[in-house]
């Protein structure tokens, strides 16, 4: 179940389609609501920094069903870049 709220947005997903493990970084995409209604697709990449000796580095992004963002960490990046956002609580751990 993923979880996320930001501002005004609360994302809620327990649906995921897929996950990726490369080294150190992983990605996850799934589908969940925005405020309770529509059908959202949210992808979720993380770097887990105990692996690269630096910070856990996270990136989300929401889209709607047409590919519109509505929700981006790293606007004006490719959806394939490597997350740049420090976490601030929590942790990220890939294995």
């Amino acid at each position: 179940k993923v979880k996320f709220k930001v501002g005004g947005l609360d994302f809620s997903g327990n649906t995921f389609q897929w996950l990726v493990v490369s080294g150190p970084k992983a990605i996850v995409q799934g589908n969940g609501t925005i405020n309770g209604i529509g059908n959202y697709i949210i992808l979720i990449s993380g770097i887990d920094g105990s692996q690269t000796g630096g910070q856990n580095l996270i990136r989300v992004i929401i889209t709607d069903s047409s590919n519109n963002v509505i929700y981006d960490t790293q606007p004006g990046t490719s959806i394939t870049a490597d997350p740049t956002t420090s976490l601030t609580s929590g942790h990220i751990k890939v294995h």
